[in-house]
């Protein structure tokens, strides 16, 4: 993977993703971090986490009804096409 464009270029940038749930430290770190949760604990907690504080934004009667005009139109597209394909 070292040989794609992106990885090269976001590990010369100096940027590191770290994961949320496992943790790399030793004993000492993960107890006094984490209070000694598993990751099953710490997953439930980021859970619970988010779904107290998402405040959904729901689409309009309207935009529904713009997005089954958009679906319907693609599924017509898609048949178009898998019926040419076996016609010939």
């Amino acid at each position: 993977f070292l040989s794609t464009a992106h990885s090269l270029k976001h590990c010369r940038s100096g940027k590191r993703w770290e994961p949320k749930l496992t943790d790399r430290g030793n004993w000492n770190q993960w107890m006094a971090e984490t209070g000694g949760k598993d990751m099953r604990e710490r997953a439930k907690d980021m859970a619970k986490k988010i779904l107290d504080e998402h405040d959904p934004v729901y689409s309009t009667e309207k935009e529904k009804e713009e997005i089954w005009k958009i679906a319907i139109a693609a599924q017509k597209d898609i048949m178009k096409i898998q019926s040419k394909n076996t016609d010939t």
